[in-house]
């Protein structure tokens, strides 16, 4: 008899040894899987970045040139229409266009093609 349960003893260990060397490779599995996990999403997240920090730049040159193009329709202006009092308008001095008016035609009661001279 006791050979049977030293038998059945080894037997419930090596079940155990088993079941614990299955259980490690299942975590070191899940453990692969969440780093894979990781990098993709840090990757993706960086490309997304990536892409922000283009489109930021691209819209600043955008604001830049749109107000370059706002300083020579007020110039335009001023040397088409020699009595728009330049001087109520800070934005030609300053580049401050927050201040102009939003259309220099504007202040000459401008109707189509009509000269305001």
């Amino acid at each position: 008899m006791k050979t049977r349960e030293r038998i059945t003893q080894e037997a419930e260990q090596l079940g155990t040894a088993i079941q614990r060397v299955q259980s490690e490779d299942e975590v070191r599995r899940a453990n692969d899987e969440l780093e894979q996990r990781f990098e993709q999403r840090t990757a993706e997240l960086a490309s997304a970045n990536q892409k922000l920090q283009f489109e930021i730049a691209e819209r600043e040159r955008a604001e830049e040139e749109l107000r370059s193009s706002e300083k020579e329709l007020l110039l335009l202006a001023c040397a088409r229409y020699p009595r728009i009092p330049t001087h109520s308008w800070p934005a030609l001095e300053e580049e401050d266009y927050s201040q102009a008016p939003a259309s220099p035609l504007g202040l000459l009661n401008f109707s189509g093609g009509h000269d305001a001279t």
